[in-house]
């Protein structure tokens, strides 16, 4: 694995530990949906900037097993925003219903990562672990 491969790969590095961060803020603070919340729109900010810093120079990683495009960048772009609009509308439905909304943020977080891999998969096993990490 070489730092070209990293640099492809950091929007899902980032997601991935975003949803990480939030699950530690979780820990610290069982139950909060603000910390929670405000995590995860700040890292879907930060996330937004390196689809779009990643996507300015099309590239592959770890032998073109995972494809970054101009359709990556724009399918990783609308993953975020519906992910963001997702987490700003979800916490009235789910305080209504005694759900807790970190959970909620990093399983949805979790998906956009599979979702992103399924985006700029160059292999058939990468698709199909995009797919499986999708769907946990």
């Amino acid at each position: 694995m070489s730092t070209a491969d990293l640099a492809v790969i950091a929007p899902l590095i980032a997601v991935v530990l975003l949803a990480a961060a939030i699950i530690v803020a979780d820990i610290v603070a069982p139950g909060k949906a603000r910390p929670a919340i405000a995590l995860s729109l700040l890292g879907l900010a930060v996330t937004a900037a390196l689809v779009v810093w990643a996507g300015t120079t099309p590239g592959t990683a770890f032998g073109g097993a995972y494809r970054v495009d101009d359709l990556t960048t724009f399918l990783d772009l609308v993953f975020v925003a519906i992910v963001a609009l997702t987490i700003l509308f979800g916490p009235e439905y789910l305080a209504a219903r005694g759900l807790p909304v970190p959970e909620f943020a990093a399983i949805i977080l979790f998906a956009m990562s599979g979702a992103m891999l399924i985006a700029g998969s160059g292999d058939l096993l990468v698709l199909f672990l995009g797919l499986e990490l999708m769907v946990l």
